[in-house]
């Protein structure tokens, strides 16, 4: 078991939400990524890397942490992640695992062949439709922004190297969320995914944010946690990973996985969702597993838990961050991944993070557009 005084390293796209939980439970947090935002700096030692690449190597080389993990985008990069691992304790996936679990093709094997629900998937669009029936995206894609419904129009950009087709499934997007040991998957928790399509719906799969926790019926838990166990014990997943999916009905198809800490889990937090399986964060979660192969051994009571939700607002036009804006938003409970006072926020990219609670879904929804609203005003 580690000493939680001891310094936690957490290196990906965004570490703000990830090093908050660490910070919670007690850990001494270093963060790499790729916006260094004032919320993060107020917690740990912060360094901002344009992408991943050598310079992120370097700087995480300086770290004297005890372990790190990674948060979003690193798992298009496992090369990346196994040198990483070479100089510091790795709290996750190697780059053998993330190979494996990211290729469409294995996984839709793997989960034919268990009797579970899985889209086809295409290596080259000859003899589909172009009705938008079938999507197009990139092997090494992450957010959603990358995925476009396969069309005419998406035809010219079509890289047989970069891209494959995945037959669309229609109903509710959802995420599931599960921390795995030993071959062994516990769900966490399942959110709703909120959407963000850019004007023009030029990004209609763009992740724009995370409500839960859902109450599935029981069928449909059990396929979700048959699922999980599935990916724990065929890929030797270790610690928090997410499956992105559809809910249609009873069923829950699987998108995509996703390897590592994932968005989804601060909602599942902010709700109780953690503390329900008897863990501090879901950092210390990742950690147990990571460290001591320890699965929680806690189940999940029957009581109903609040709502929490998430939404990215992304910028229509471009702006710039004030000094007074800046600090209105690190005063207020309901905003996060603040950017520092002076950054120039290009349009259709993220400006910050809303965050709220409530007794229903709705209520989280319309706390959500209150909070949204409000920070637009801000620029007023």
């Amino acid at each position: 078991m580690m000493d939680r005084s001891a310094n936690l390293l957490i290196l990906g796209a965004s570490a703000r939400a990830a090093a908050q939980a660490a910070h919670r439970s007690g850990w001494q947090v270093e963060a790499i990524d790729l916006f260094a935002d004032a919320d993060l700096q107020a917690i740990a030692r912060c360094t901002r890397v344009g992408r991943f690449s050598a310079s992120t190597l370097a700087a995480a080389q300086k770290s004297s942490c005890w372990g790190w993990l990674y948060t979003g985008g690193l798992e298009n990069y496992p090369r990346l992640v196994d040198r990483l691992a070479r100089a510091h304790r790795l709290l996750g996936n190697h780059g053998a695992v993330l190979r494996a679990v990211r290729d469409p093709f294995r996984l839709a094997q793997e989960f034919a062949a268990a009797g579970l629900a899985v889209p086809e998937v295409q290596r080259a669009p000859s003899g589909l439709p172009r009705d938008g029936s079938w999507l197009l995206k990139l092997v090494r894609g992450s957010g959603g922004s990358h995925v476009v419904p396969w069309t005419a129009a998406a035809e010219a950009s079509f890289d047989a190297r970069r891209h494959y087709l995945q037959r669309r499934i229609t109903g509710k997007p959802c995420s599931a969320a599960f921390v795995a040991a030993g071959g062994r998957a516990c769900l966490v928790g399942m959110t709703e995914q909120l959407l963000a399509p850019s004007p023009g719906e030029g990004t209609p799969f763009r992740y724009g944010g995370s409500i839960g926790p859902l109450r599935p019926p029981e069928t449909l838990r059990t396929s979700v946690e048959r699922l999980g166990h599935l990916l724990a014990e065929r890929f030797s997943l270790q610690g928090l990973f997410g499956v992105d999916g559809v809910v249609q009905g009873d069923t829950y198809w699987p998108i995509e996985i996703n390897p590592r800490y994932v968005a989804s889990l601060e909602v599942l937090e902010m709700a109780g969702s953690v503390r329900q399986l008897g863990s501090t964060s879901t950092i210390a979660l990742h950690v147990d597993a990571c460290a001591d192969g320890k699965l929680p051994d806690a189940v999940p009571s029957t009581v109903e838990l609040p709502w929490a939700g998430k939404r990215i607002v992304y910028a229509a036009s471009a702006l710039r961050v004030s000094s007074p804006v800046a600090q209105a938003w690190l005063e207020s409970a309901q905003v996060a991944d603040v950017p520092v006072a002076g950054s120039e926020i290009a349009a259709e990219t993220p400006i910050a993070t809303v965050l709220a609670t409530g007794s229903s879904r709705q209520q989280v929804l319309e706390r959500l557009d209150q909070a949204q609203a409000w920070l637009y005003a801000q620029f007023r």
